[in-house]
């Protein structure tokens, strides 16, 4: 019950991200995992694409974002800037070597192109269905995701992968590199973001598919329990009734979990 308490909590907050909702791809994944009540999503980002200047001070009044559908958005330079960075360009979509090309004209600074992967942080309510989750993670190809626990027992699984880039574009306003150049890195970006969504899908189904056949699993037990439970009388009315206890519906909600991974290795 407390763990549903924090979770509620933690939904009724305010998206504070730079683009103030979740993203697109990530929308269904996102909401799946949320109506598990074991689970409550913290923060994500189904992957970008940046272009961005190591600076205190906005490089340009303008910066430029495309979405998905390649649309573009002006907007001001201060509301994009973090932790030293001022980024030039953001795009979790396909990229075309003009969109960084034309972020870097009239820049100041040194500018970095960066490929950032699908990154998903989850607040579970115990160990045990963190692990689940962060298997989940592994066996569908994101090598670096962990698991951390606070000092007061808050515990995060952190779904990542090791698809990163990142490369320098220029010094000081200068560009060091040919167009050339920025088209083959601009590609591998694309290339490493096609494989990003390839496993985003293969863990989304993945997790579909074990969460089924855990309630699967818990549903059927649950019978088998009923008609093997003793009765006991009940004090407050004085009927027989059928006693489950409450927590160990918990414990065989994932009692398939190993045994669907282990089928499949």
């Amino acid at each position: 019950m407390e763990f549903i308490n924090k979770k509620e909590i933690v939904l009724k907050k305010d998206d504070l991200s730079r683009k103030g909702s979740v993203d697109d791809k990530i929308i269904k994944l996102v909401d799946f995992i949320n109506a598990q009540e074991f689970y409550v999503t913290t923060s994500s980002c189904s992957g970008r694409t940046s272009v961005f200047v190591h600076s205190s001070e906005p490089c340009s009044n303008q910066v430029m974002i495309t979405s998905t559908v390649f649309s573009f958005l002006m907007i001001s330079a201060k509301d994009l800037r973090k932790k030293g960075c001022d980024w030039l360009f953001i795009s979790h979509g396909i990229v075309s070597p003009e969109d960084v090309i034309q972020a870097l004209e009239n820049h100041s600074g040194s500018a970095v192109l960066k490929f950032e992967p699908f990154v998903l942080h989850v607040q579970c309510s115990t160990i045990e269905v963190a692990q689940k989750l962060h298997t989940a993670s592994i066996e569908s190809g994101f090598r670096n995701s962990g698991m951390s626990i606070s000092k007061k027992g808050k515990i995060i699984s952190a779904i990542r992968s090791t698809l990163s880039l990142e490369v320098p574009l220029s010094c000081d306003g200068n560009i060091l590199v040919s167009h050339e150049y920025i088209s083959y890195i601009v590609g591998m970006c694309n290339e490493k973001m096609k494989e990003n969504w390839l496993r985003i899908d293969r863990f989304f189904s993945g997790l579909k598919t074990i969460v089924t056949h855990s309630k699967e699993t818990t549903e059927m037990k649950l019978k088998d329990r009923k008609h093997l439970s003793p009765k006991y009388e009940s004090k407050s009315c004085g009927k027989i009734n059928c006693r489950v206890e409450e927590h160990t519906s918990f414990d065989m909600f994932f009692d398939g979990f190993d045994n669907l991974l282990n089928n499949s290795l």
